[in-house]
């Protein structure tokens, strides 16, 4: 019998661990605007059919590559849209949607748990400078401890904060207030157990219809993949893209 040889990729990364990214679509993706805009930024940004200048594209930070153009294709479908974020970080993601964007983002971060607030405050500032439609507000505190209700309603809406079950259930029930009755959401490093698990029971705690949604898993197994340089990968750690009624 002949011998099945493997390929080895190097004593300090696994050779015999199969990584796969999955998409799967669920849903009526012709309801509305918000559900249109949804899927053409999906296949927008596999095209990798984007205006995002070098400096967005390779900035360090928690995002993926292919969800950077999806995300500044999104906005560039729905102009005047108002944005929520929490889990700002070094701001790739904020970058990416607000790139010559016609919006208003709110962004909450306290930069207590793996910092970034300098890198942020550079970026902040290239991206004033590049995008003057583009209207930042930052909130630096807990986002636990913010005042919803006093924000304005939100169309969009991206939790990329802690990553408990918990955290993930307070982040989604605390920020309703400031969301529409109809809103896009976006839930980052969704290969996580707790992540699914945590945003499953605060839809289902509010009772929210998904008309509309798009799960990416960039490993089939509930681990992270190897490549630790998610601003060189495609979709980093997952996502869970919806349209979202209550």
């Amino acid at each position: 019998m002949d011998e099945i040889k493997t390929f080895h990729l190097g004593s300090d990364r696994p050779s015999q661990r199969v990584e796969e990214t999955s998409i799967k679509f669920d849903g009526n993706f012709d309801a509305n605007a918000l559900t249109t805009a949804l899927r053409h930024a999906f296949f927008q940004a596999w095209r990798i059919d984007s205006k995002l200048p070098l400096w967005v594209r390779q900035m360090e930070g928690g995002s993926g590559r292919k969800y950077r153009y999806f995300v500044n294709s999104l906005f560039e479908q729905l102009p005047g849209s108002r944005y929520l974020e929490i889990g700002v970080y070094k701001g790739s993601t904020l970058c990416a949607a607000a790139y010559k964007n016609d919006l208003s983002a709110t962004c909450i971060d306290h930069w207590k748990e793996f910092g970034g607030k300098d890198e942020f405050d550079k970026h902040a500032r290239l991206l004033k400078f590049a995008s003057p439609k583009a209207d930042l507000t930052v909130i630096d505190n807990d986002f636990r401890d913010v005042d919803y209700k006093s924000l304005k309603k939100n169309g969009i809406f991206c939790f990329d904060g802690p990553h408990s079950e918990q955290d993930h259930y307070d982040g989604i029930t605390l920020a309703l207030p400031a969301l529409k009755d109809e809103f896009i959401l976006i839930i980052d490093d969704w290969v996580m157990p707790s992540v699914k698990d945590g945003t499953h029971r605060a839809i289902a705690r509010a009772r929210l219809d998904i008309v509309a949604s798009i799960t990416i898993e960039t490993t089939q197994d509930n681990t992270l993949p190897t490549l630790l340089g998610s601003w060189f990968s495609d979709w980093h750690n997952g996502y869970f893209l919806a349209v979202v009624r209550k």
